[in-house]
């Protein structure tokens, strides 16, 4: 069965996207059977830096083995260079029953912004529209991840903050969009923006693409609860626009203890977190 391409995605930084990103990877590759490919397309890097550590990650950068070269010379210079020859596949140091995590890694760098911006420069030049070359990455893309399906169980983009070419291209090749979320009131209008104009207007090539509500940083003040409820409301008057996950990320300190925890067992790195995020793997699961 082909794999599930998910996108996670959310215009406003500092929500727990991308520990949402290690985290989702790594709950769902401790079943033996399963593979994951993380593809990271936001300018922070932060997943690739997660996952490979320093100096894998320093290798890579200096071998010009990131997205933002794929993209590059796919782009702008026509080369026909295979997306394969990126991938760095298990890469993950992170083991569970005495096996490695079977998660394989195409990694971002802190260029691709640059890069972005000299694609952007170069093919507006050639008169394209932006459009035109969002249009450009997804036929770039498409047919190179429906392939990647076949290997991979799971196929996780980690989308910048904000809108661009390449995280709008993400979505549009996804089967589910996930946009974690701190229930608080700038973060509340957040989703509401992003339902009300991008998801739309995604929706209107993809009509079929589900996009779900992930509380993320969740404390225990009456501020995050009630925007909480505010979300949900928000997503059973959506006509069915968004939806809500009924696992909730809550604010700890153990989640980013985590993110620096790059060598070592499954248990020990999530040992405060693991029923949470293993009843988070169970509803991405079951996502029709």
């Amino acid at each position: 069965m082909a794999g599930k391409v998910l996108s996670v995605v959310n215009m406003k930084g500092g929500v727990g996207k991308t520990s949402t990103v290690i985290a989702l990877a790594e709950t769902l590759a401790t079943d033996p059977a399963c593979s994951v490919l993380v593809i990271d397309v936001d300018t922070q890097a932060n997943a690739s830096h997660c996952i490979a550590g320093n100096d894998k990650l320093t290798e890579i950068i200096q071998a010009d083995k990131t997205i933002d070269d794929f993209f590059y010379w796919r782009l702008v210079e026509n080369d026909r260079r295979s997306m394969d020859s990126y991938i760095n596949r298990n890469i993950s140091l992170v083991t569970h029953l005495n096996q490695p995590l079977k998660i394989s890694l195409l990694a971002s760098s802190p260029y691709l912004r640059i890069t972005e911006r000299e694609i952007i420069y170069k093919l507006t030049k050639r008169n394209l529209s932006m459009e035109a070359i969002e249009g450009q990455t997804i036929h770039l893309l498409a047919p190179i991840v429906e392939q990647l399906r076949q290997h991979y169980d799971y196929i996780i983009f980690d989308c910048a903050p904000g809108i661009s070419a390449f995280t709008t291209a993400a979505m549009m090749i996804s089967d589910h969009i996930i946009v974690p979320t701190i229930p608080d009131f700038l973060s509340t209008l957040g989703v509401a923006a992003f339902t009300a104009s991008i998801l739309r207007e995604i929706r209107q090539q993809r009509p079929n693409l589900s996009a779900n509500v992930l509380i993320a940083r969740k404390n225990n003040t009456r501020h995050h609860a009630e925007h909480h409820k505010i979300i949900i409301d928000k997503a059973k008057a959506s006509s069915g626009t968004f939806g809500v996950f009924d696992t909730v990320i809550p604010e700890s300190t153990a989640m980013a203890q985590a993110m620096n925890f790059m060598d070592g067992t499954y248990t020990q790195k999530y040992s405060k977190l693991s029923d949470v995020l293993s009843n988070l793997a169970t509803e991405i699961r079951g996502l029709k």
